[in-house]
């Protein structure tokens, strides 16, 4: 992903991969990788899940939304 270090709390609508970025400066997510790209001058990182906690707390929000939209058919 690229990561807008400059990121805005008014551009998270605004911008697709803004999340990312979000996920990353709050600590949920961390920097494992980056390669640099010629054509466009910029990064691009790969990102991992910080540590378990941060994953089973996903998991959980994942499994959840799937378990309200079934419900709801």
């Amino acid at each position: 992903m690229e990561i807008d270090e400059q990121l805005v709390y008014g551009e998270l609508s605004a911008k697709r991969n803004a999340i990312w970025s979000l996920l990353l400066s709050s600590g949920y997510l961390k920097v494992t990788g980056k390669k640099f790209c010629l054509r466009t001058g910029r990064y691009t990182y790969m990102l991992a899940l910080t540590n378990r906690e941060v994953s089973v707390m996903f998991e959980a929000m994942v499994q959840n939304w799937f378990a309200v939209s079934e419900g709801e058919q």
